[in-house]
């Protein structure tokens, strides 16, 4: 599956994950299609690095509505998916469109369901069946099994793996290299800890650790 870019493009965002989302425009040949990064505060090494010119911060968007432009959510997520959804929802009520990223290396089945704005980061591999609500990010080299849903908003990071048929909630967070069982349930709101082992259900909000994984006493 190959989406076809029709307009112009604006980055949200000007930190790591912006870099990675440049790498991954530049490998579609899409990067000159970027008219800037919008961010709340950008310094000029930060500008070098990312070699695009900063727009202003969010203020700037309400300029370029109508516009013909769509979004790219370049905002990460370190343990915390709570930013990207914020931002995603505020500029789809402005009325702006999000553009599905998908990296010339990852690969999907094509049955796979994605929601607006979804982002398949470089190796990233999706099997048969699953569904991806919008504005999911799923990081480089993550293994999602097929039969799996992912609810709006969640983060699959770097080398995960989500074993066949699990469903994971609104907003979770899943840590860099944790593996979860096939069947199991997260709960909206979790977060998985880096490298934990998941083989049972978590509930709404919780934050489980470990191999295996228990929730952590807040």
């Amino acid at each position: 599956m190959v989406h076809e870019l029709q307009n112009g493009l604006i980055i949200l965002g000007g930190g790591g994950h912006a870099r990675v989302v440049r790498e991954t425009l530049r490998a579609l040949g899409w990067l000159g299609r970027v008219r800037g990064v919008v961010a709340l505060s950008m310094s000029e090494a930060e500008q070098a690095a990312l070699e695009l010119p900063c727009l202003g911060g969010d203020a700037v968007l309400a300029a370029w509505v109508g516009q013909g432009v769509e979004l790219i959510n370049a905002v990460g997520s370190v343990g915390a998916t709570t930013r990207r959804r914020e931002l995603y929802e505020r500029c789809r009520e402005m009325g702006f469109g999000f553009s599905t990223l998908i990296h010339p290396t990852a690969w999907l089945a094509g049955d796979v369901e994605l929601g607006a704005g979804t982002q398949l980061m470089a190796r990233a591999l999706v099997q048969s069946g699953v569904v991806v609500g919008e504005n999911v990010l799923i990081n480089s080299g993550a293994i999602v099994e097929h039969d799996c849903q992912l609810g709006a908003h969640a983060h699959v990071a770097s080398g995960a793996v989500l074993s066949g048929a699990v469903r994971v909630g609104e907003g979770v967070h899943v840590g860099a290299g944790a593996v979860v069982r096939q069947g199991i349930v997260i709960g909206a709101g979790a977060v998985i800890g880096a490298g934990a082992v998941v083989v049972k259900n978590v509930r709404e909000g919780a934050v489980v650790m470990g191999c295996p994984a228990g929730e952590r006493v807040r």
